[in-house]
């Protein structure tokens, strides 16, 4: 289990669009699924965690039925099923928190992350900024955060592994400071201040973070006062709040994306959904109540809820420390997608559970064992046809050659429809066809792109014309309403008045006839 979190931590994949995340999945289903072979004695603690996580993995699943994109739920439905199962997994494999484990991990990549941002820090050509220092998780935000996370562990195992604990400690806080995500660094100032709420030895690591803080905040002012990436979520908000109003059951796992390009007229930001396709709202507890309702919200929150309540009952500091960072880093920045956070989050939940459990109850699982394989095999199966299908779209997004694309896409994959900007692999392919000269395939592949997305702004632009071209003009006028509707445009509404007038006329040739 910890070979796969130190795999999950550093993995990469050059050949991917994505670094990280498609290949930390496959592995972390590979794990997930060896762990559960391996097991032979099924004890649970006797703990509500345990109905509300499977409440959770129930009402994401249920979301196929009336999503948008079917196969964006079924990948997030697997996401959430195989942390339910490594969750139970780690239950019962852990007896104890392994603190200077955990410690000793954060310190390895704090240590690495020291590298990064010195070298940064030394480059002699200069020109880059704080957000290219992305150490291993291709963002320097996640980045951040993917540090924070450790550095509970790395505070409380002092008693027992001073030197790693003071090295690991003073890594992660230069990293943070130096970097200076303004998410992670409010998590950390929250998550320090709520601890020493609990634990009387860290009152003191408060005033001093108080003194830190001035001094940060007086020398990171510019950062502090850049409002743009705040102005983009104070945007996406509101509309997400409007989108759960509106599906009170949800949009659909993984359908935010898609669904929130509706509200598109609603969002003050010139370049949103036209060179600008938002794919999460960066606020991971409203991404979860819009995508699966209100009630696959309330089972994932009271996760949170029943984990705080387990460690603050026994004590545990470190799972304390570690939630309210984790909850704070949700609340601004998206873990949630990430392998790695995802993790990371299910240890924590694991780790409140083992030190405040109390009677084992033997479970015996072996007649469903072989269907839960099964369903972790098909997991293991989507997670690597979605890293397949990354490595394909990194390959068309970098050649302009259409016998490529064609030839890349001809082997399209049914439950991966979409690429990382949300647009359907299916336009490529009608993209290329129509550069060939072949509008007859393209046309047939713009109208499967628009079924994976129909609110994309460029699929819909691309139907659209395809219609007007053929001289199918009530078709190319729905087609352009929706649009118009969309994401009000003069050029479009141009367009639309042109066609307007155009099947006018033909209307009243066809009378005089």
């Amino acid at each position: 289990m910890i070979l796969g979190l130190v795999l999950c931590a550093t993995a990469h994949d050059p050949s991917a669009w994505d670094l990280t995340t498609p290949v930390r999945c496959v592995i972390w289903s590979c794990v997930t699924l060896v762990l559960l072979l391996s097991v032979e004695d099924f004890r649970f603690p006797k703990r509500w965690i345990y109905l509300l996580f499977g409440g959770y993995v129930l009402t994401t699943s249920l979301t196929i039925l009336w999503a948008t994109n079917a196969g964006e739920s079924l990948y997030w439905s697997h996401r959430v099923f195989m942390m339910f199962i490594y969750f139970c997994l780690a239950t019962m494999i852990f007896k104890e928190v392994p603190i200077k484990t955990m410690a000793f991990i954060g310190a390895c990549l704090a240590a690495y992350g020291v590298g990064d941002t010195v070298a940064w820090m030394i480059d002699p050509e200069g020109g880059t900024t704080a957000m290219e220092v992305t150490g291993l998780m291709s963002n320097r935000n996640l980045w951040c955060a993917a540090q924070l996370l450790f550095l509970p562990f790395c505070i409380f195992a002092y008693k027992e592994f001073k030197y790693v604990s003071v090295t690991g400690t003073m890594c992660i806080l230069f990293n943070l400071f130096v970097l200076f995500a303004r998410s992670s660094f409010l998590a950390l100032i929250v998550s320090v201040g709520v601890i020493s709420l609990f634990c009387k030895r860290l009152r003191w690591a408060v005033i001093l973070g108080v003194v830190a803080l001035v001094f940060i905040c007086s020398v990171k002012m510019t950062a502090i006062k850049e409002t743009d990436s705040l102005r983009q979520r104070f945007e996406l908000w509101p509309q997400t709040v409007k989108m759960i109003a509106e599906h009170p059951l949800g949009v659909g796992a993984g359908n935010w994306r898609i669904d929130i390009q509706r509200y598109a007229n609603n969002i003050d930001i010139d370049e949103a959904f036209t060179r600008i396709f938002y794919q999460r709202p960066h606020n991971d507890f409203l991404w979860v109540i819009s995508e699966i309702g209100w009630l696959g919200g309330s089972f994932y929150l009271s996760l949170f809820v029943m984990a705080m309540y387990y460690a603050v009952k026994s004590k545990n500091y470190p799972v304390i420390m570690g939630l309210v960072a984790y909850m704070t880093l949700a609340f601004f920045t998206f873990p949630r997608e990430r392998a790695f956070h995802s993790m990371m989050l299910v240890l924590y939940l694991a780790f409140s559970v083992i030190h405040y459990k109390g009677k084992l109850v033997k479970i015996n699982l072996r007649p469903v064992i072989v269907l839960i394989s099964f369903v972790l095999l098909f997991g293991v199966v989507v997670f690597s046809c979605r890293l397949i299908q990354d490595r394909r779209m990194k390959i068309i997004r970098r050649t302009n050659d259409t016998n490529i694309i064609v030839d890349v896409t001809d082997k399209y994959i049914p439950f991966c429809t979409l690429d990382l900007t949300s647009m359907p692999v299916a336009w490529y392919r009608g993209f290329a066809y129509r550069r060939k000269g072949n509008f007859r395939e393209a046309k047939k592949n713009f109208v499967e792109a628009e079924k994976a997305n129909p609110y994309h702004t460029g699929v819909l632009n691309d139907v659209a014309m395809c219609y007007s071209t053929e001289g199918d003009l009530p078709n190319a006028i729905e087609t352009l309403s929706r649009l118009q509707k969309i994401r009000q445009s003069s050029e479009v509404a141009r367009h639309l008045k042109s066609l307007n007038d155009k099947k006018i006329s033909n209307t009243k040739t066809e009378k005089t006839r």
